[in-house]
């Protein structure tokens, strides 16, 4: 995945771990004192 920049499309998701370029998504955001939370996903699951 050379040179990918921004978010992914669920499509383009789809076609990346499809081909095995991408095999974990990482869902995350700040909680309210500004630490990061976060939660790692097999990419099939995500999808």
């Amino acid at each position: 995945m050379a040179n990918q920049t921004g978010m992914l499309t669920c499509d383009q998701l789809r076609q990346h771990a499809a081909a095995g370029e991408i095999d974990t998504v990482v869902v995350a955001f700040t909680d309210l004192y500004g630490r990061l939370m976060a939660k790692r996903y097999d990419a099939d699951f995500f999808l």
